[in-house]
């Protein structure tokens, strides 16, 4: 008579010589490579089609012990939380009655693009000019908020602290130049519909182009606000 020690002996044995009976376990680089095209089609859903571009996604090698037995259903895909990140967790499931199982894997994105740095170093207070500026390919993952891709965004305004050659500048290390300083002999404009008049005065206050302004009008005495024009102009509307 066989007892369960042999039986269980006999079976292992039958399984190990006859693979057609063993358990078909899922490919990991197979599934790594099926996660990163599911990341890639979710970042790509949100990239603007007419930006220059390049995605690369790369998915954390999965635990070489793990022995996911193959799905009879289609797997599912599921990425942790609403926005595409650097760095995302995704759930990947086999749904099966049968036998069903999940784990959860880490991708890494980099989006690459031409993002506007400076081609020199430029000193505080340097007023922008086309010739400063250059595109250079980067990472915006890495990037804080603030950068630009368009020249134009940049060229007149003032750096408020140095920057070394190569490096992303940030609206949030520029400001507009100051066009009228305080105590500058300025032309006031007051317009009336088509008709303007013009007096002369003293700027009271520093103002870049479109800020408001109080002047001195020598003609009547009086402090006025307007708006900087232009440099040595200010206009009433």
């Amino acid at each position: 008579m066989m007892n369960a020690t042999n039986f269980l002996l006999i079976f292992s044995y039958f399984m190990i010589i006859n693979p057609a009976y063993a358990v078909k376990t899922i490919d990991h680089r197979a599934l790594q490579a099926n996660v990163e095209q599911f990341v890639l089609a979710k970042v790509m859903a949100q990239v603007n089609k007419n930006q220059d571009i390049d995605v690369n996604v790369s998915v954390r090698k999965i635990d070489p012990r793990l022995n996911l037995r193959q799905c009879d259903v289609p797997l599912a895909f599921e990425l942790k939380g609403q926005t595409i990140k650097r760095n995302n967790s995704v759930k990947v499931s086999c749904t099966s009655a049968i036998s069903p199982w999940s784990i959860y894997t880490m991708s890494t994105i980099s989006e690459e693009m031409n993002v506007i740095t400076a081609g020199t170093e430029l000193p505080r207070h340097h007023i922008i000019t086309a010739k400063d500026l250059i595109s250079l390919k980067q990472d915006v993952h890495r990037l804080r908020g603030g950068y630009t891709t368009q020249k134009l965004d940049l060229i007149g305004q003032q750096l408020i602290r140095p920057i070394r050659a190569g490096t992303v500048i940030y609206q949030n290390q520029l400001q507009l130049p100051v066009i009228i300083k305080k105590g500058d002999k300025v032309t006031i404009v007051t317009t009336r519909g088509a008709l303007s008049v013009i007096h002369q005065g003293t700027a009271l206050q520093n103002a870049s182009k479109g800020e408001r302004v109080q002047v001195k009008n020598h003609g009547s005495n009086r402090t006025i606000q307007g708006f900087a024009l232009s440099v040595g102009r200010v206009e009433i509307l």
